[in-house]
Formats: structure tokens, C-alpha cells, sequence
């Protein structure tokens, strides 16, 4: 799942914008980096670095306004980020009044292929948004969304209640500022980043939405519980590779995603109850032994017998009478 390590925002001149983050990046996490500045439409964010250096970063989505305060907000990722860095440079293409930057660390993202939807609108009115997202390729995923407004005098961004959480705006002192959001979501449903400005003689406002995709949840190698946890549930797409060794099993363990156990699996004590529904019906492989065999066992698809073992005729019937109780 997808989880928020840390953030840091600042407010820029000329054309660059310096963020500090309070401590060193963790290798292979994911910075994202939203930025915003005003005067002119074709000014645009020309580059992001951790440490001094480009690392992974590239622009995920950017969005201009043209205006009497022309605007513009992009968001940076920098997915399997260098570690044991804090100082993050944003560039602009040219000299501008005021700007702004919000960076966010992210862990459990994809460290390759994480942006999954992008979307971006402006407007001149007091209302912005960054449009829809579309539906997502998958449930899990961390959802950022910033939006750069500009108006005629003291600037306050109002961005969208819970489920967003909304860091502290940036700037807009001067009339113009920054405010970025973030959800972590568990299912695809589309979504928008929007809110009001207030506005004066004018107002002017470019606002994006990208979307990451968490990284699946892997076992590999070898998995020994001495006492496994009374319910095991994987509903994602993990995959169980190597030997998994347990003491004493789960009472419950449930796959119900896509799951995928290969290799041998061993449970001194099965479960109580053994649910394989979907496509986990059909990928266990390799060895399953059971020294003490599920009281319930259910698979919604008949079970694979590559090495596994698969009750038939007679046998089933035997089998059936030591599986009275589902649980």
C-alpha cells in the first residue's frame, strides 16, 4: 500500500525554487514533486533534481492558463529515487515573479511505470479543477493532485474535503500560490483534484492530477511463521514463490485476488479454512502439503493436481466426511 513518508513546500524566485526535506530519501522510493508560477503561459517547469543531480525524474503532467495572470502547474516524478538525500531543485524556463513547489516522498510505489492517469484543466473564474482522472488500471494507488492559482491581491487556495488531505498552501501573499492534495485509494474509481480561489480583479488557475500505481506485494525465498496470524488474506496480486513454512497455519487464509503460490508450501497445522476464489483457484502449483488437512477447504474452479493433490470419486466422498464444518 502506498504511504506518504514525508513532504516539504517553498516558494521560489527568479527561476528556480529550492525545497528541503527534513530527512534523507529511502532508495527506491518515489519523490514527486508538484510546482507551479504565473506571468506567462509558455514559462514551463524545465527540470527537477535530488542532490544536484536528474536521477529518475521526468514530468508526469503540466497544465498553462492563459490569463490576465497567465499560470502554470506541473507534477515531477522521480520513481526508484537515489537515497540519503534531502535538497530537491526545481527549474523554471525563465525569470518569474513568484512561484511555488510541494515534495512528497512516497513508499510501496512502482519503482518503473508508476504513472498510470494524468489529466489537467485552467480556468479565469474562482472555481478550478484538475479534471477527471478516468477510471484507474488498478485499486491500489496513491492519487496527487496540485493546482497553481493567481489573483489581484492576498491569495487563499480552498481545496477539497476527506478523502483528500491537502498540505499547507504556498505563497500567495503576492496573489499567486500553490496548494497540493493526496488520497491512497482501493478501488478505480475516477477522480478529480478541485476547489475554489478567491479572486479580485482576476482570477487564473491551472490545476493537474496524476495517479501511481502501488507496487505489488511479493514473498520470495523462504517464509517460516512460528505461529501464523489467525487470518492470512491476499487480494491483490501477490505472488508466493520459495518455500513457506508454517508452524501453525492461519485459521483463515483467503486468495481472492490473483494470487499465484508456487514451489512448496508446507503447513505443519493447515488452515480451518482454505478459500481459493478467482483466478488463485487455478495457480497453486508445485507442493502443498498438509499435515493436518483444512475443515474447510473451497476452491471456486477445480484445483490444479501439478503437484498438488485433488480428492476424486470415491476419495472425495471419504475426504467430504472430515470436512463438516465450514467455518
Amino acid at each position: 500500500m502506498p504511504l506518504l513518508v514525508q513532504s516539504a513546500t517553498n516558494t521560489g524566485s527568479g527561476s528556480s525554487i529550492s525545497v528541503t526535506l527534513g530527512a534523507g530519501t529511502t532508495a527506491g522510493n518515489c519523490l514527486a514533486v508538484a510546482a507551479g508560477t504565473e506571468n506567462s503561459t509558455s514559462r514551463t517547469i524545465s527540470a527537477v533534481k535530488l542532490g544536484g543531480v536528474a536521477d529518475n525524474f521526468a514530468a508526469a503532467k503540466s497544465q498553462a492558463q492563459a490569463g490576465t495572470e497567465d499560470t502554470v502547474c506541473a507534477i515531477w516524478t522521480d520513481q526508484d529515487c537515489a537515497g540519503s538525500q534531502t535538497a530537491v531543485a526545481v527549474t523554471l524556463s525563465g525569470s518569474a515573479t513568484t512561484s511555488a513547489a510541494a515534495a512528497e516522498e512516497w513508499s510501496g510505489i512502482l519503482t518503473s511505470g508508476a504513472v498510470d492517469k494524468t489529466n489537467g484543466t485552467g480556468t479565469t473564474t474562482t472555481s478550478w479543477s484538475s479534471g477527471a482522472s478516468g477510471t484507474l488500471s488498478q485499486a491500489s494507488e496513491a492519487v496527487l493532485g496540485a493546482t497553481y492559482c493567481a489573483t489581484g491581491a492576498a491569495l487563499t487556495i480552498t481545496g477539497p474535503g476527506s478523502p483528500w488531505t491537502n498540505l499547507t498552501q504556498v505563497g500567495g501573499a503576492s496573489g499567486g500560490g500553490l496548494l497540493a492534495g493526496y488520497q491512497v485509494v482501493s478501488a478505480t474509481t475516477s477522480l478529480t483534484y478541485s476547489g475554489t480561489q478567491n479572486g479580485t480583479s482576476f482570477e487564473s488557475n491551472a490545476s493537474v492530477i496524476v495517479t501511481l500505481e502501488a507496487a505489488s506485494t511479493n514473498v520470495t525465498g523462504t517464509l517460516g511463521m512460528a505461529m501464523a496470524p489467525m487470518a492470512m488474506d491476499l487480494t491483490g496480486d501477490e505472488t508466493i514463490s520459495g518455500s513457506a513454512g508454517l508452524a501453525m497455519a492461519p485459521m483463515a487464509l483467503h486468495l481472492t485476488g490473483a494470487e499465484t503460490v508456487s514451489g512448496s508450501l508446507g503447513l505443519a497445522m493447515a488452515p480451518m479454512k482454505l478459500d481459493a476464489t478467482g483466478s488463485a483457484a487455478s495457480g497453486v502449483t508445485g507442493t502443498l502439503g498438509l499435515a493436518m488437512a483444512a475443515m474447510a477447504m473451497r476452491f471456486s474452479q477445480r484445483a490444479p493436481a501439478a503437484g498438488g493433490y485433488v480428492p476424486d470419486g470415491d476419495e472425495a466422498r471419504e475426504f467430504k466426511r472430515w470436512l463438516l464444518w465450514d467455518l
